[in-house]
């Protein structure tokens, strides 16, 4: 008994030399303390973390560009985007014998005979209109009768001669105005997942009020300055005034239902009506005992999350250029996916495309081009999740200079710009390391949501295999945001002391280990003011700009509907 009790008294002190393996076998270790020379604030002394990982992050990143360059220099996204004849035409391809035949059209639109495809002018209105169409080798003349192509019909059909009133789809495509049976219910299931007509409007709502967008995010950043100075001096408040207020309808519900017990049943039929409701009541009171004792031993931490979330209204007030970062990085995303979209669709493009017998064909890329288009998509998502480490990192890193500089003299100096400087000098390794890690994790999740969907479309999944599809992308999600949430304080770790990402992953385990209620506490109290915060500015501003686009004459008649500007700026 002696030995068990004194292992926690050597816990967490500068004295407890034991093996470093020693220490981890034992429950009750909950790692070392911080040493004093964080009492002055963030490390100046730095040196370079994770250099192997920096250098193949920067190998892989060649390479990864590289495979882009392969893509276009391979690939031609014209041949998905222009729809083929039935002899491999590309309808309205400019530079091509059929550039000025925009639409692909099929003479007889019934089962069998969809190979039989040809590039028009223009779209038929009505039954007697004359087709102007280029010729191939399934479709010799545009008469388009159907005994010309087929020696002996074999179907009733209401379009034998060809011709009959279409609409134009996307630019591309004849419709039938009149479609029947599986073609119709068809049509009208893809009608009504994306209405182009609809989605037209919106797009030219939001560029002849392109104004009204800029005012909106005007209003949201008005009232985001606003919720700051709010949570600045009333959150304390709220947060006593939001838990005295469960407390009292946690009681209150407990008294309905004793008294309905008491004084509602009365007939010695409902006596287990009585009990039910007398057990309900006391097991509320029980709770609402539970839940007020909680709150006085968690009143120290709540305590400290209130001055946690005043003190980051204090670092937006004395570091407001902070704010530029997300947008930055906002927009390096955005370069990213546009860059990888592009070569991906010049990938795709690369591989064998089976002409004649669909308009829009399916790719077969070959074995060198599958693993190199995998390999594309596991890059944007090292890239990404690199990126996101990379403003995690120097906005943390900013934070802590800031909050060690309060005390001193010189004040805050410099704060973003040098956070800037010891990630790209220092960290980069650290980084690449969490981003890969997490890249992984998103890797394996897209892999899971790939076999569910293949699965789904060949019919070949049973409810055994689908349950353990579900299990495991549950499993995943929730490894995932693990993973988010331990890389982020990671990098403040490497912020603050300088060491590698395995390091710092491990001091932060044993920081939340340590400081579990604490970061319970913060955190609930953090995302619920997030949370309301976001929802405040959308709907805040959202309903101002509503109220100037349908007030103001000026941007009223230009628009169909204001609803698309609006919430343009929070997409």
């Amino acid at each position: 008994m002696g030995s068990k009790s004194s292992k926690p008294e050597t816990q967490g002190k500068e004295g407890d030399n034991r093996p470093m393996m020693e220490k981890y076998k034992d429950p009750a270790y909950k790692g070392e303390p911080l040493g004093e020379e964080l009492n002055n604030g963030p490390y100046e002394k730095r040196h370079c973390t994770d250099c192997l990982c920096c250098l193949l992050f920067a190998v892989f990143m060649v390479c990864w560009i590289g495979a882009g360059l392969y893509g276009y220099s391979k690939g031609d996204p014209k041949l998905l985007t222009y729809p083929f004849d039935s002899s491999g035409n590309q309808c309205g391809r400019p530079g091509t014998r059929t550039e000025n035949y925009d639409y692909i059209y099929w003479p007889f639109p019934i089962p069998g005979s969809f190979d039989v495809m040809v590039c028009v002018k223009s779209c038929p209105t009505s039954y007697d209109d004359s087709i102007d169409c280029y010729p191939n080798d399934k479709v010799p003349n545009c008469q388009m009768r159907y005994e010309d192509i087929y020696d002996s019909p074999n179907y009733s059909f209401g379009y034998l001669e060809g011709v009959y009133p279409c609409s134009h789809f996307v630019k591309r495509i004849c419709l039938p105005e009149k479609l029947s049976g599986w073609a119709q219910d068809a049509y009208n299931d893809a009608n009504s997942e994306v209405n182009v007509n609809t989605v037209v409007k919106w797009m030219g709502d939001a560029y002849s009020v392109w104004t009204s967008i800029l005012i909106v995010a005007g209003f949201a950043l008005v009232i985001g300055i606003l919720y700051f100075i709010f949570i600045r001096y009333c959150v304390g408040c709220v947060v006593w005034i939001s838990i005295l207020f469960i407390i009292c309808m946690v009681l209150a519900v407990a008294s309905l239902l004793v008294w309905s017990g008491f004084n509602m049943y009365d007939e010695d039929s409902q006596t287990d009506t009585q009990k039910t409701l007398k057990i309900a009541g006391y097991v509320v009171y029980g709770i609402s005992g539970i839940f007020i004792l909680y709150i006085m031993f968690m009143c120290n931490r709540i305590r400290l999350a209130i001055a946690v979330l005043k003190s980051g209204t204090l670092y937006m007030r004395d570091v407001w250029y902070a704010l530029l970062v997300p947008p930055v990085f906002f927009f390096l995303s955005v370069g990213l996916y546009i860059y990888w979209m592009l070569a991906t669709l010049y990938l795709y493009s690369s591989g064998d495309i089976e002409k004649g017998k669909s308009a829009f064909p399916q790719t077969y890329m070959s074995y060198k081009e599958r693993n190199i288009y995998y390999f594309h998509f596991f890059g944007v998502l090292w890239a990404n999740a690199f990126i996101i480490a990379l403003e995690q990192f120097i906005l943390g890193s900013s934070v802590c200079l800031w909050y060690f500089a309060q005390n001193s003299d010189s004040g805050v100096q410099r704060p973003v710009s040098r956070s800037v400087w010891r990630a790209f000098r220092y960290h980069l390794g650290s980084l690449a390391f969490g981003a890969f890690i997490l890249a992984v994790v998103q890797f394996i999740k897209w892999v899971l949501r790939y076999i569910s969907a293949k699965l789904k479309m060949t019919g070949a999944s049973n409810r055994v295999v689908t349950w353990l599809l579900g299990i495991l992308q549950c499993y995943v999600n929730c490894f995932e945001r693990f993973i988010k949430f331990i890389n982020r304080n990671a990098y403040i770790q490497i912020a603050l002391t300088s060491k590698s990402f395995c390091m710092a992953c491990k001091d932060v385990f044993f920081l939340l280990l340590r400081n579990a209620g604490a970061f319970i506490t913060l955190g609930s109290i953090g995302n619920v003011f997030m949370f309301l915060g976001k929802w405040v500015i959308c709907l805040l501003s959202s309903y101002l700009g509503y109220i100037m686009l349908t007030r103001a004459s000026y941007f009223n008649d230009q628009i169909n509907s204001p609803v698309f500007p609006v919430i343009v700026p929070f997409t």
